[in-house]
């Protein structure tokens, strides 16, 4: 695994999370599924792409959007090993 698929995981369990920010970050995907919406055409594939995004999907369905969607994570998700190694952080 790269050593920056490591730093996402180490952030997760390491990292002091503030509910401002995490509202924020949802805040945000909401927003630019405000501004999607509208644009949309039936046949449309959306394609989203990385962790920044992650309700993003979410915040879409939510409007009622029913194209289809793929997600795309840039960082290698981690196999069962790392998250045991990690548990024993």
């Amino acid at each position: 695994m790269p050593f920056s698929g490591l730093l996402f995981i180490i952030a997760s369990i390491w990292c002091n999370f503030s509910v401002p920010a995490w509202d924020g970050y949802l805040r945000v995907n909401a927003l630019l599924a405000d501004k999607l919406l509208p644009l949309l055409q039936d046949d449309d594939i959306i394609w989203i792409h990385d962790y920044h995004l992650l309700p993003f999907a979410h915040e879409l369905r939510k409007r009622g959007v029913n194209n289809r969607i793929g997600f795309f994570l840039h960082i290698p998700f981690p196999t069962p090993e790392i998250f045991k190694r990690a548990a024993d952080i």
